[in-house]
């Protein structure tokens, strides 16, 4: 499967998280996180779907499982600052409806590029490959329906566009051009956006980093829940990981009210900034250790996780003037990254 970990080694290891992004129309000015992680119920009548999204500034990556049609579907995108979708990887998979714990057959692979006027697809499977360009607006944002990813992806350019009425082309992967006009509204200081596509209406409740908290389009109704992988294979790449058993202890207090720091605990509840804090540990925190370690691998440095109250720390080169650390909430779908002052 093609697994983009949304350049957080990347990220990690160029210190770029390090700068913020702000807001520009945001309810609340706060610092744009490196990550943010969530899993959608998506219900339409009797039908039960999941969506995985993973998201940083520049990427996102959507893992949508379809178990009733025995379909899944990994989309992995990079965006720019514009909030076009400047590149766009596809996956799909089958596997026999109602049971995703059984064999996946690779179905096709598409890879779609924005370019000034069009947009250029290659389609392949196991028996042929096909090249497409097909003519898109200037400003086109590449898109399917049902996407949650993509859906915000539209809220994500119309706040670069700054505008609280935004007519953006959408451009339809998968067919042969089929472009549509989206008018996106920000409403109540925009923490609610409606989206209006072709026959659709999407009504949208955002959280305080513009990302999707819930919302529907005609009869589906979809909002975020405690996030998981919805790709019952996913369960492997974390299988291995460990919390670190090192007994160095970063010195909590300084990193804590270093500038760079506070500045992002000042987003979470009071007791973040409690004095009281611990190592996590295997035989207590093991599947946390492993979650934080999928999000923030180690790059040759072994970091240390801390558990601050309503926050986990994680800590790299404590040894040096200068440390990286992310900054994660406690249920793991928030996280931030800087490097301290000192």
């Amino acid at each position: 499967m093609l697994k983009l970990q949304l350049g957080l080694r990347l990220l990690c290891a160029t210190a770029f998280a390090g700068t913020f992004h702000w807001n520009v129309l945001a309810a609340q000015v706060v610092p744009e996180p490196v990550m943010t992680r969530f899993t959608y119920e998506l219900i339409t009548g009797q039908d039960t779907s999941w969506q995985y999204v993973l998201r940083s500034p520049g990427h996102f990556q959507s893992d949508v499982l379809l178990s009733k049609q025995g379909a899944a579907l990994q989309i992995a995108a990079v965006a720019d600052t514009a909030g076009l979708v400047r590149r766009l990887e596809l996956d799909l998979f089958r596997f026999t409806p109602d049971h995703p714990d059984q064999k996946w057959q690779r179905g096709q692979h598409g890879s779609y590029e924005l370019g000034p006027d069009s947009v250029f697809g290659v389609v392949r499977n196991s028996q042929r490959e096909e090249n497409q360009r097909y003519p898109a607006p200037p400003g086109s944002v590449i898109f399917q329906w049902n996407h949650i990813a993509l859906v915000e992806q539209l809220v994500v350019r119309a706040r670069a566009l700054n505008l609280s009425i935004a007519e953006i082309p959408v451009y339809f992967f998968g067919t042969a051009g089929f472009v549509l006009p989206a008018k996106v509204q920000f409403q109540n200081k925009s923490d609610s956006v409606f989206i209006d596509l072709g026959k659709d209406v999407f009504k949208l409740v955002l959280d305080k980093y513009g990302r999707i908290a819930s919302g529907s389009a005609g009869s589906t109704r979809f909002q975020h829940v405690a996030p998981r992988r919805v790709f019952p294979a996913d369960s492997n790449i974390t299988r291995e990981l460990r919390c670190p058993e090192g007994t160095l202890r970063p010195d909590i207090a300084q990193i804590r009210d270093d500038p760079s720091v506070s500045r992002i605990l000042k987003l979470y509840p009071p007791a973040s900034h409690s004095e009281r804090f611990r190592l996590l540990r295997n035989d207590s925190d093991l599947t946390t250790c492993r979650e934080l370690l999928d999000l923030f691998p180690p790059q040759g440095v072994t970091p240390q996780l801390v558990d601050l109250g309503e926050v986990y720390l994680v800590v790299i080169g404590i040894a040096g003037q200068r440390a990286g650390v992310g900054v994660v909430s406690h249920d793991l779908t928030v996280a931030h990254f800087t490097l301290t002052t000192r």
